[in-house]
């Protein structure tokens, strides 16, 4: 499948620092070669082979080490390779040597006669004395082949261009090449420039090396830490593009850490989590690489995406990543996860007919906390073993024996292992993430939502967030990680909700059957001062959606005001400005849907509230708008004026369609920009969120009311410093109507307060440095 998208990867941290690294030692080695190859053909076509009878003795026995030298190593400059093969040498010398002394085993004698075994052993030792004879003599033999021949060409080997160079630069400061007497003096400036080379050739090698030692480590220490991935691994994908790139300078061109990954996780071999080949890095550094990698950005993700189902072993990749991360995995939930989130990537083209018990494995993410972070009573990990399988329990004994004995060398040094209750809720929590978000892009296709309909249980454990007492308990306890997964849980329903026939109906019914602690957590969400606004988008339009009974909402001053401002938000703002894919037409249908189910939902009450009267669509947005901003500068709960403050930001950065809704929407900024203002300066000229901060805090019972009040200042102070911020991005540079009467209303206000005149955009930048 040819590629849709081009992606530019040459900002990527790996690519700038790694690939340019390579790059340059690539063409340091490229010179230490050239150098060498120059040489040699100077030293044995200009001086060896036209004038060796001119050279003096030191001269010639120099460029004959040289030349050997060369010869041997021109084309193989690679000090950490040359050591490798010399430690090998050494052990095949080692064997050699051992096998050729072999001690002689004597069966014992049984003695039929007391002469015969006399003979029988004055014969054995004196065949023994032989044998010692023998034994020493070889071994005196290896010694000296070792001594005179094994170790001076081992040297040679290993520090040739060293050598080389030393040589040279002894012969340079030497300066003894003969005279004009011993007609030698022609041969002045050919030495010279043999030697000058060895030299140049050395210097430039010691370079490349002290930057191989030091430079190497530093750089992938700082890739590293930008993606959190083990030191190890990164050094593996270093090493292995600068030799690459030493061989072929193109080699990194295209290269970057999510093409390596894939490469490892499209290995030729049958991956066995444990039993992998004897190499490193291996499958599961891949799946830590490539997890961790595409948490960042988007184009990181969607290069990976298109590799990984480009690439000829997508439906082996699938089926691995799907062992990985399901319920007889022994892999930690750390490992999981990234093939979770990798999997996530791929599902909306995966078709859970293709991997027999596929479901099942995406269904083990959404255990809950207690059985994910379950263990067989009395168990005690054994710590030889690899952290990477946390869950070890899950391992046969042929498996644990080959980790125990080090049947895997793993790259990575990331440690897999959760010790606390709070590491492993968070593991528990980006599980059940992934797996819902899996479920998502699965359910994109109509036969992969039918399989999950079909799944005994699944259903129950999507709404688990919303319905479950122990996920609830986390609404309070651990917010952001509740929020984390109700917000998927949530976009699932939709999504399975509006797949037509018996999926959507099936849904339908589980959340029927589960109505009241549904809408009691729908409501608790609006009500959340922690939850921001996109996330109290999704229950108001889950509620609309299954056309519900909403007097409950409606009884609560504070769930009522935000679902009508949510309504606004969702009449106005369509789902795909907050990133939301639609994926499919029948999410297209459903959410164009929900939009005039809000506009109704809001013109009706409005008409309620205005005792039954006709109200026509504008009317009611400007009367919601007009609830906004009254709430924004007059309501006294700091909470809900942040939550108007971000709604209105929404609106103003989202909506850009020119009609009469825009113009209401400006209508009620520019009546509410004398309030905003006039609280912002108040807060630069007291100075008070910085009060409590500075000074110590010697009323000790008043401490915690002070620190409180202070932070719901400061939070709402960001708000409008946002909101105006806002404004200016989006107005001021199109509507010079708009700039005008803020920038008058600006001046104004800063008049009235006795402080130096500032136009609009000069008072919120103000703001805004004060904050900081």
């Amino acid at each position: 499948m040819a590629r849709l998208i081009s992606i530019d990867d040459s900002w990527w941290h790996e690519v700038r620092r790694i690939n340019s690294y390579a790059l340059f030692m690539g063409y340091l080695l490229m010179g230490v070669r050239g150098l060498g190859l120059l040489m040699l053909t100077w030293t044995t076509v200009v001086l060896l082979g036209g004038f060796v009878s001119n050279l003096s003795q030191k001269d010639f026995w120099s460029l004959a080490v040289i030349t050997l030298v060369q010869a041997a190593g021109v084309f193989d400059f690679i000090l950490k390779e040359k050591l490798g093969d010399v430690v090998r040498w050494a052990l095949g010398f080692m064997m050699a040597f051992s096998g050729t002394i072999v001690f002689p085993t004597v069966k014992p004698i049984r003695h039929q006669s007391i002469s015969r075994g006399l003979c029988h052993f004055m014969l054995l030792k004196m065949l023994l004395n032989i044998l010692w004879i023998v034994i020493f003599a070889l071994w005196v033999v290896n010694v000296l082949v070792w001594a005179i021949l094994f170790f001076p060409l081992a040297l040679l080997y290993v520090l040739g261009l060293y050598i080389c160079a030393g040589i040279s630069l002894w012969r340079l400061i030497e300066h003894d090449y003969g005279s004009a007497a011993d007609g030698n003096s022609d041969m002045r400036p050919a030495l010279i420039v043999s030697y000058s080379l060895a030299v140049a050739q050395g210097v430039l090698f010691g370079y490349r090396s002290g930057h191989a030692l030091w430079a190497r480590k530093a750089i992938a220490q700082e890739v590293s830490k930008i993606y959190e991935l083990g030191l190890n691994t990164v050094l593996a994908y270093l090493d292995e593009t600068v030799k690459g790139c030493e061989k072929d300078p193109s080699f990194a061109r295209g290269r970057n850490l999510v093409t390596y990954a894939v490469n490892l996780l499209s290995k030729k071999y049958p991956v066995n989590l444990v039993m992998e080949p004897q190499s490193c890095p291996s499958y599961l550094d891949g799946v830590r690489i490539l997890g961790s990698v595409v948490r960042l950005v988007s184009d990181r993700r969607m290069l990976a995406k298109q590799l990984l189902i480009e690439s000829a072993s997508f439906v082996k990749i699938t089926g691995e990543l799907l062992d990985t991360m399901g319920p007889s995995s022994p892999c930690s939930m750390e490992t999981r996860e990234h093939a979770a989130r990798i999997l996530a990537l791929v599902a909306g083209t995966i078709r859970l007919e293709q991997f027999p018990g596929g479901i099942q494995c995406v269904s083990s993410l959404l255990d809950t906390f207690e059985e994910n972070s379950w263990q067989p009573e009395g168990y005690e990990r054994n710590s030889d073993l690899p952290k990477e399988f946390e869950r070890d329990w899950l391992l046969n004994a042929d498996e644990r024996q080959c980790l125990l004995d080090g049947g895997q060398i793993a790259c990575s040094t990331v440690s897999a292992s959760l010790e606390s209750d709070t590491d492993l809720l968070l593991g528990h929590t980006r599980l059940v993430v992934q797996g819902l978000r899996i479920l998502q892009n699965l359910a994109a296709d109509e036969d992969n939502c039918r399989v999950i309909s079909n799944t005994e249980g699944l259903l129950l454990k999507i709404m688990a967030p919303l319905i479950s007492d122990s996920d609830l308990l986390l609404h309070r306890d651990h917010h952001d990680e509740w929020c984390s997964m109700a917000e998927e849980s949530m976009e699932l329903m939709s999504r399975l909700m509006a797949t037509p026939g018996e999926t959507g109906t099936k849904m339908r019914n589980e959340i029927s059957s589960n109505i009241e602690a549904i809408i009691s957590t729908l409501q608790s969400i609006l009500e959340c001062h922690k939850c921001e606004v996109p996330r109290k988008r999704q229950p108001a339009e889950i509620i609309l959606d299954l056309s519900v009974d909403t007097s409950s909402i409606m009884a609560s001053e504070t769930s009522n005001k935000i679902f009508i401002w949510m309504l606004i938000l969702i009449f106005l703002i369509p789902d795909s400005n907050y990133g939301k894919m639609l994926g499919c037409i029948h999410w297209a249908k459903k959410s164009s849907c929900i939009r005039r189910l809000a506009g109704q939902k809001l013109q009706a009450v409005q008409s309620l509230q205005s005792e039954g009267s006709a109200t026509t669509m504008l009317h009611s947005v400007g009367v919601v708008l007009g609830d906004l901003t009254r709430t924004l500068v007059d309501a006294e709960n700091n909470a809900n004026r942040v939550h108007a403050a971000q709604i209105l930001g929404h609106l103003v950065d989202q909506y850009t369609k020119s009609d009469g809704y825009l113009k209401e929407l400006k209508k009620a900024m520019v009546r509410v920009m004398p309030k905003v203002l006039r609280e912002m300066l108040g807060y630069l000229s007291t100075r008070r969120g910085m009060q409590i901060v500075i000074h110590d805090h010697e009323d000790t019972s008043s401490s915690h009311q002070q620190n409180g009040d202070q932070h719901g200042g400061i939070k709402l102070l960001e708000a409008l410093c946002d909101l105006c911020w806002t404004i200016w991005w989006r107005w001021m540079v199109e509507d010079t109507d708009v700039t005008r009467q803020l920038n008058q209303i600006a001046e104004k206000v800063c008049s009235q307060q006795n402080k130096p005149v500032m136009d609009f955009e000069g008072l919120w930048y103000e703001a805004r440095k004060f904050l900081k």
